[in-house]
């Protein structure tokens, strides 16, 4: 029950209370092969009745009643489970589940966030072809945090203990996005004349800028690299 209770523990750490009653059978799956197969399957047997929400506000023995009522249990089994839960859910654990909430959130707005990128590309001309990079290295900084908390409001619904990486990872890859596809327009724009791709920090920052101010944030610092390849023929005896 000891190694159980921890599991359940570290699982909510990551993932949040709620997650315990939302996803049963990923909290299942996550206790097969730790503990014995019989008490996963108990314990699944429980989140779906909805006992851990219960755990929080009974003793040992009327949450053992509410097992046995529920989950028709019998007596020695509930009691264990009952002791489980109820020693996972104790004021310490509460008190820390408490202030966690929402912290991964305030931490990601308080600090500054390192956004490294690098793009590739080709410019053809059908015969011919030059291959173009580009990486920028910026940083960037939260300045409305309304906006951002709208934005991945359903993320923190989901688990309101989300860590700031986890939303730094978020926005890493909608600012990607915007700058794979700003990159490749650049590059592939004119059929005629191949890109300067020295002058594309200009169209980088102008992107990068853009879409931060959308998403509530600031670029802080910025730095661009590009260029590119000599020609090379796109089959052999091209002269």
């Amino acid at each position: 029950m000891e190694q159980a209770e921890q599991i359940l523990k570290e699982i909510i750490d990551k993932e949040g209370v709620d997650y315990l009653r939302k996803s049963a059978c990923a909290v299942y799956h996550k206790l097969e092969g730790k503990v014995a197969p019989l008490l996963s399957r108990l314990i699944l047997i429980t989140l779906l009745a909805d006992i851990p929400v219960k755990a929080k506000e009974r003793s040992v023995s009327d949450l053992s009643k509410e097992i046995q009522k529920q989950c028709c249990l019998k007596k020695g089994i509930s009691d264990q489970l009952a002791v489980m839960y109820v020693s996972l859910f104790n004021k310490e654990n509460l008190a820390e589940w408490k202030e966690k909430n929402g912290q991964g959130f305030r931490e990601f707005c308080s600090r500054r966030w390192q956004f490294e990128w690098s793009g590739e590309g080709v410019w053809n001309t059908g015969n011919a072809h030059a291959d173009c990079y580009c990486s920028v290295t910026a940083e960037i900084e939260a300045v409305d945090a309304m906006i951002i908390k709208e934005e991945i409001s359903k993320q923190l619904k989901a688990n309101p203990f989300m860590t700031s990486e986890k939303i730094f990872q978020y926005y890493y890859n909608c600012l990607s996005k915007v700058l794979d596809a700003d990159f490749e327009e650049y590059v592939t724009c004119d059929d005629y004349y191949p890109p300067v791709m020295e002058d594309y920090h200009l169209n980088c920052e102008d992107a990068l800028t853009k879409i931060c101010d959308e998403k509530g944030f600031k670029v802080v610092s910025f730095t661009c690299d590009g260029g590119m390849s000599d020609f090379e023929p796109n089959r052999s005896g091209w002269y």
